[in-house]
């Protein structure tokens, strides 16, 4: 069905992305983004989103369309409480939503037993688009409440789990704050700790060398920029053999990208190690990975769950990826057919 066939492609875009590299756009052709001169210091997990540029790429047009083919039961359907806020506050993220930027420590600690949530575990979102202030306000207000908090007029608004008849005690995990920076920006996260930051430098001053991965992705339509947690994701994977355990550690950044050009999408991704060493020895074995997957989409019967159609694209596309170590960083770069993603799933038809 459509839905699958988009979990298929995501989950392909991340598999190529781990495994596979490419040369980076230099720069936004229309400069840096202010939002993302807005980067707050202390974040080791920037996520960004251009919707305009999705949107006027025709892109999430498309996404949404097949998300809500009426034709499949698990198609993605509006919740009732989502069309009730675009009906009382003229808010619709289709339309009038242009830019995310999401901004999180990983490695921060949890909410503590008092379920005070700290700075860095409830991720900070900066909002830009086109809000109507005084209906958004007045919506929030009907069930939270706002506070003063230096310039900001903090809003606080229980999230629908402290609704639930099953809801633990309250405490300030249940609530969401938002703050108007500008006519068309809003910064909010989780929990009471809003103000925590925004009082925090930005990350040009505090990291000029992250602040540099952030600018050399700025005019990606969408990207991920993280580094690697010291905790093994791989063994709680349940791969914690020293060899995994190894790769783990000698990547220090990995970052994804998705760039539109007038006629195809393109996929990028970046590894960088802690040695040149590293990222060659890298290189190499992503390269030998690419060749076995390669061979295995190239068998007589496909790898379960793929037509045979879809099994040669994606075997098209792996065989389309460059990918260079350049000193410490292993590089990678890929098309994607996104002409896929509108043709009927060969299931339905």
């Amino acid at each position: 069905m459509a839905r699958e066939r988009i979990v298929r492609f995501v989950l392909l875009s991340a598999t190529l992305a781990a495994l596979l590299l490419f040369f980076w756009p230099k720069s936004s052709p229309h400069g840096l983004p202010a939002i993302l001169e807005a980067t707050p210091a202390g974040a080791d997990q920037v996520i960004f989103l251009n919707v305009a540029q999705l949107r006027n790429s025709g892109l999430l047009q498309r996404l949404l369309s097949l998300s809500e083919n009426p034709a499949n039961p698990t198609a993605f359907r509006p919740d009732p409480e989502y069309l009730e806020f675009v009906r009382s506050t003229g808010f619709d993220y289709t339309r009038d939503l242009d830019s995310v930027l999401i901004v999180r420590n990983a490695t921060a600690q949890p909410a503590d037993p008092a379920g005070h949530v700290g700075v860095g575990s409830a991720p900070l979102i900066l909002a830009e688009g086109r809000f109507n202030r005084s209906r958004i306000r007045r919506h929030a207000l009907q069930s939270g409440r706002a506070v003063r908090a230096g310039p900001w007029e903090i809003v606080l608004v229980p999230s629908a789990a402290a609704h639930h008849p099953n809801a633990p005690a309250p405490n300030d995990t249940e609530n969401i704050s938002f703050a108007f920076l500008e006519p068309n920006r809003v910064a909010l996260t989780r929990g009471e700790r809003l103000e925590e930051w925004l009082r925090r430098k930005p990350l040009r001053e505090t990291d000029p060398e992250l602040f540099g991965h952030v600018r050399r992705l700025a005019g990606s339509a969408v990207f991920l920029l993280a580094n690697v947690p010291p905790r093994s994701v791989l063994a709680a994977a349940g791969m914690d053999s020293p060899a995994w355990q190894r790769l783990q550690e000698s990547i220090r950044w990995y970052a994804l990208a998705l760039v539109l050009e007038p006629r195809e999408a393109l996929l990028f991704a970046d590894l960088t190690c802690n040695t040149a060493s590293e990222a060659s020895a890298l290189a190499e074995l992503l390269e030998g990975l690419r060749d076995l997957a390669v061979a295995a989409l190239a068998a007589p019967d496909p790898p379960q769950g793929l037509t045979r159609q879809d099994a040669e694209r994606i075997r098209r596309m792996l065989l389309q990826v460059h990918l260079t170590p350049q000193d410490t960083t292993v590089r990678l770069r890929t098309s994607l057919d996104l002409a896929w993603l509108a043709e009927p799933d060969s299931t339905t038809r």
